[in-house]
């Protein structure tokens, strides 16, 4: 038996204050990235560059991260990768934290929840914070 509803409830959009630490590393454990690399050409300067990325499919779930990422004060840029959609792949959403302070920031706060990536994570903290010889030699 099928019942009908004579109004629609509305449907949640923002699902940031479902958000915590620790979903934010089991998502970045499974879908996320640390960059970390050497620019040999750029001798006696910044040669080691670290990167966070996290790729995303689902907008919502995109939106509702960078969301909670602002209501902690970690700085983040996006940008989308539409690249693949001729192939049949979707749209895919990017977040990218860079600055060496917000990288400290966000390694801080995930790793204590990570399991995957926590030796990369604790390597990207280190380099974040001034120990860049240690890593890349």
């Amino acid at each position: 038996m099928t019942v009908m509803l004579d109004r629609m409830e509305p449907m949640v959009t923002d699902y940031s204050y479902l958000m915590d630490w620790s979903y934010v590393a089991g998502f970045f454990d499974g879908e996320g990235s640390v960059i970390i690399y050497k620019d040999k050409r750029r001798v006696g300067k910044a040669d080691t560059y670290i990167r966070l990325q996290i790729g995303q499919t689902d907008l919502p779930t995109h939106e509702a991260i960078c969301s909670f990422l602002e209501s902690q004060g970690i700085l983040y840029t996006t940008f989308v990768d539409k690249s693949r959609n001729r192939l049949g792949y979707k749209t895919c959403y990017f977040i990218k934290v860079g600055r060496r302070t917000e990288i400290a920031k966000f390694c801080s706060a995930i790793l204590p929840y990570s399991i995957t990536k926590r030796s990369k994570l604790e390597e990207a903290l280190n380099g974040s914070t001034g120990c860049f010889r240690a890593l890349t030699n």
